[in-house]
């Protein structure tokens, strides 16, 4: 007999969740009324082996013995484990692995593949059958029913029959599970597991048109290995690597890549290898402790990557992967569901899962983790049909329901005035109807904040409400948008965006920095490679071609004064404003005339407009106020008194920094940036007496001004625009 705690406290340290309580309740319920042939769906994450090593505990207290079925070795070990550490149960293997089983043990954990071979053991009152979708197929199981239940198992009133599975449903339409259970019993699907906070959450996305998916063939509701061998071949591996390490070159990712074939697969982590990524494979014929090696390397993050071919679908739950790479097509919802669920288990530190379809899987099988209905008799009629369609306007890969795209506008009523195009492969993510919703909210906190300028925490707000911080990449485009494929009049929106963030918190460069970043993630990218491509003929250095593009890319994101928005190098005079003004819009006009061309012209206008407001401010400035100002400045300067001067113009309004930092000498300005410089890698003690005579002053020594000498209405060329802003 298993032995039973007398310190029963250990069970107590096994709580079970809610849900769990209410589907044990459930299954009991369902036993004692006489349906002695339960089907319990549990997907990942709701704690299936836990509910039946809860169940299996309650049946042994009760002097009762338990026959537990698995056909996966690490299904043995862990539920092993689970028994042994939370109720004291010390199971018997039926196992080749293992010594001979003791039969007298009131568990018995076998694998179906050794005791279809072996006699079953007697007296057993609760059977429980793991991975019930595919093992009540298997032909020991059949046995097992005619031992326990007797040749007519309906009649049985004897044996409890218990069938666990993430995903019971079956490729071929016609088969199901009727003729083995009686009931299902549901815990809860993987949506409310994620609200609940016990599955991770899901980003998912999708690459269109990359195989040719008039090759696939299918047979017993699955595509042929060699039809799917045909288009999953070296040259796909090639671009689902490239695709992978360009969408997470900013982000810490640990993937498991599925795979169709052998040869796949082991050419799949050849290629990460080659990459600089520690890849591994892992097969059917990969020897069990092998595989054990790889595991725990992958845990320990010696191995990056694992690619494989079936083995990781059923039985794998590390819950530090944090993508799941789907290089195969698949039409089996049950094989989706499987593999889908690798990357939904939760762990300290993980944000969220993202799932790389290559092969059009969401479009045929659903999102990762959408909750399909669960019936015990098949339904012939209930065809799987696709949940996605592509926009024919923007080619993005949309939720099948939606009658306006919600990345261009395109209405589908009008599809037949719309003339087909050849489709492009495209990468892009998927959201659920949960996450358009939480995106929809992000851009509305935002568009509101950006139209009444104020400085509303928007990732604050967007926290609040979901639980969660928003994807970085959420913020991509989310004020703006792109006016094309080729982004056109980014640049005035960058200077634009700029303004609203120096008016609402201007005292925060490096957050204002990243926020710019953050909201033109894509076109920058954009901008980099065709920058990449402007240089490649150029007889320079990688290092020097680098150091080209990023000063490029800078000083477009940098903040450009209003002079330079009107191709100045330093302030105009009020005089010639007004015409200047004139003159650069008829410019845009004229170089803008097409209608498609609308909103890069009205981007350039509006920024125009915002430069000669600007200007009108910088000129209406107090004449005295500013010279006190600057005369301020120029004195803690010459003093090396920079801390005084960072306090001084904390609180002055953008105009009048701008203005009072034009009236400084080059070297003024370069002594104060300096300064900053330094005190980014150092504290400096501020200097509150006349520098020692030993020692240089960083600005030249002059004497005062006299009053003649003062600067009054000529302003210096601006040097480094940048330096405005650091004032």
């Amino acid at each position: 007999m298993a032995q039973l705690l007398t310190e029963t406290d250990k069970k107590s340290e096994l709580k079970l969740r809610d849900y769990q309580e209410k589907v044990l309740g459930e299954v009991y319920q369902h036993f004692q009324n006489g349906t002695k042939r339960v089907l319990l769906y549990a997907p990942t994450g709701a704690g299936k082996t836990v509910i039946a090593s809860s169940i299996i505990s309650d049946y042994v207290q009760q002097g009762k013995r338990v026959l537990f079925l698995v056909h996966r070795g690490k299904l043995v070990k862990q539920t092993c484990k689970t028994l042994d550490k939370f109720y004291g149960i010390d199971a018997s293997v039926i196992w080749a692995q293992y010594a001979k089983p003791d039969y007298t043990k009131s568990v018995q954990i076998a694998m179906l593949q050794t005791i279809r071979n072996r006699e079953l053991p007697p007296d057993i009152d609760l059977v429980i059958l793991d991975e019930a979708h595919t093992a009540s197929y298997f032909k020991v199981w059949s046995r097992i029913l005619d031992t326990y239940a007797g040749k007519i198992w309906c009649l049985n009133q004897k044996v409890d029959f218990l069938g666990l599975s993430a995903s019971p449903w079956r490729s071929k339409v016609k088969e199901s599970y009727c003729q083995y259970f009686d009931e299902v019993v549901k815990a809860p699907y993987p949506s409310e597991l994620i609200e609940k906070g016990h599955l991770s959450r899901a980003r998912q996305f999708t690459y269109t048109n990359l195989i040719d998916e008039s090759k696939l063939k299918s047979k017993d509701g699955e595509f042929t290995q060699t039809s799917m061998a045909s288009v999953c071949d070296a040259a796909f591996n090639s671009e689902v690597v490239k695709i992978y390490l360009d969408k997470t070159t900013d982000t810490n990712r640990k993937p498991i890549a599925f795979c169709a074939s052998v040869k796949q697969a082991q050419d799949l982590a050849h290629q990460f290898e080659q990459c600089g990524i520690t890849a591994k494979c892992i097969v059917g014929d990969t020897p069990e402790n092998e595989r054990d090696s790889i595991f725990d390397n992958f845990t320990n993050n010696k191995v990056q990557l694992i690619s494989s071919v079936g083995v990781l679908c059923e039985g794998f739950d590390e819950p530090s992967v944090n993508a799941i790479l789907i290089c195969r097509p698949i039409k089996s919802r049950a094989l989706w569901v499987q593999i889908c669920g690798r990357g939904l288990r939760v762990m300290i530190g993980k944000e969220d899962c993202w799932f790389f379809d290559y092969c059009g899987n969401i479009k045929r099988n659903g999102m990762p983790t959408q909750s399909f209905q669960i019936k015990l008799c098949p339904q012939v009629n209930d065809e799987q049909l696709e949940i996605t369609k592509t926009c024919p306007n923007c080619e993005s890969e949309i939720l099948k329901f939606l009658a306006v795209c919600p990345h261009c506008g395109f209405e589908f009523v009008s599809l037949g005035k719309l003339k087909a195009k050849k489709l492009s492969r495209k990468f892009e993510e998927i959201l659920t109807p949960e996450q358009r919703e939480q995106v929809n909210y992000l851009k509305t906190v935002a568009l509101n904040s950006y139209n009444q300028q104020s400085n509303t925490k928007v990732e604050q707000k967007f926290k609040d409400k979901y639980g969660f911080d928003a994807p970085l990449d959420w913020f991509d485009g989310l004020l703006f948008g792109y006016v094309d494929d080729k982004f056109m009049g980014w640049e005035q929106s960058v200077q634009l965006y700029w303004r609203f963030l120096l008016n609402v918190d201007p005292h925060n460069n490096s957050l204002n920095k990243h926020r710019i970043e953050r909201e033109f993630k894509s076109v920058i990218k954009y901008t980099r490679k065709q920058l990449r491509e402007q240089y490649q003929g150029k007889d320079i250095t990688l290092s020097q071609r680098n150091n080209l593009i990023n000063a490029d890319i800078g000083a477009i994101l940098s903040y450009k004064p209003w002079w330079k928005i009107f191709g100045s190098n330093q302030p105009l005079n009020k005089e010639y404003l007004k015409n200047t003004y004139t003159v650069a819009v008829s410019k845009t006009l004229s170089l803008y005339p097409e209608p498609e061309q609308r909103d890069v012209k009205n981007n350039i206008l509006v920024l125009l407009a915002t430069a000669y407001i600007e200007a009108l401010s910088y000129h209406r400035q107090d004449k005295e106020l500013l010279f006190v100002h600057i005369r301020f400045i120029r004195d803690n300067i010459y003093h090396c008194q920079f801390k005084a001067v960072e306090n001084y113009t904390s609180t002055m309004p953008l105009e009048v920094k701008t203005r009072v930092w034009a009236s400084l000498s080059p070297q003024e300005r370069k002594s104060y940036h300096t300064w900053k410089k330094l005190k980014k890698k150092q504290p400096l003690v501020e200097k509150h007496s006349e520098p020692k005579k030993t020692k240089q002053p960083l600005v030249e020594k002059h004497s005062k001004p006299t009053k003649r000498e003062r600067p009054r209405r000529k302003l210096t060329t601006i040097e480094g625009v940048q330096l405005s802003l650091k004032l």
